[in-house]
């Protein structure tokens, strides 16, 4: 049997159920993050109550990863920009890097780790506050890259923006 840590999932089938799917259309079960896995299936006879082990089996998901492009806002009064990076995948965390340059040369950057949870789209947000040396409108380029963090695929984009 498997250390309880290890266990992802465990269901119990009724006398009648002969079929079980993790993420079978209207279960409450939670999908599965793509990894490694193994399937066991136990059983115990009703009538002597000895249990009975399937062999392992082992399975892979594979990863599901989708980068959207990032949406900026940007005040003119206030001069700042928000720039939030936007994702869907099947993942347990993302890896994320933010650059914001002027000339080719990076004038601002964040990174940072995020969990994500499947089925919901995931997303971190960053404000950048414009500093007096850099004229409002100057042309500034947005580096934003999102991977995945066990195989490392991933995506991004460069684009335009002018400073607040």
């Amino acid at each position: 049997m498997f250390v309880k840590e290890n266990l992802v999932h465990a269901h119990s089938l009724s006398s009648d159920e002969t079929t079980w799917w993790p993420q079978a259309p209207g279960s409450t079960n939670a999908p599965l993050h793509a990894g490694h896995y193994w399937w066991l299936v136990a059983s115990r006879d009703r009538n002597t109550s000895e249990r009975y082990y399937s062999a392992p089996r082992d399975f892979r998901i594979e990863v599901s990863f989708e980068v959207d492009r990032a949406t900026v806002r940007r005040s003119l009064s206030h001069h700042w920009l928000r720039i939030t990076l936007h994702w869907r995948g099947n993942m347990h965390a993302v890896k994320f890097k933010l650059s914001l340059l002027r000339g080719g040369r990076i004038i601002w950057a964040r990174h940072g780790l995020r969990r994500n949870r499947i089925g919901s789209p995931g997303s971190a947000s960053f404000t950048w506050h414009r500093p007096h040396f850099i004229k409002q409108g100057t042309g500034l380029t947005v580096r934003e890259g999102i991977f995945e963090t066990v195989v490392g695929g991933g995506g991004g984009d460069f684009f335009r923006v002018r400073a607040p």
